[in-house]
């Protein structure tokens, strides 16, 4: 079994680690109002997903990969598209 570890970025509590469908990405949804996307590999931060007005407690992943869906406290699920190099672009809906 290989060891992972990632230095978190978050200032307040981790509500939810979440792998994506390939092993290759990890979400992790924080109390800080964001998310964060992993890479496993290399254990490095690949973007932070930012768009919440409160807790983060979910964050999942398509199953294909392509978009993540994070919900808030703040009564809100926002729908973010993955690129390529798993960059997001601007959420594609806000649902409240």
């Amino acid at each position: 079994m290989r060891k992972f570890s990632i230095n978190i970025k978050h200032s307040k509590r981790i509500a939810l680690f979440a792998f994506s469908s390939d092993g290759s990405k990890i979400a992790t949804a924080s109390d800080d109002h964001t998310a964060i996307i992993w890479d496993v590999t290399t254990g490095k931060e690949l973007v932070t997903l930012q768009g919440h007005c409160d807790k983060v407690n979910t964050a999942t992943f398509s199953p294909d990969g392509s978009k993540v869906v994070t919900a808030s406290d703040d009564h809100t699920a926002i729908i973010w598209p993955i690129q390529k190099k798993y960059i997001p672009s601007e959420a594609t809906e806000k649902v409240k």
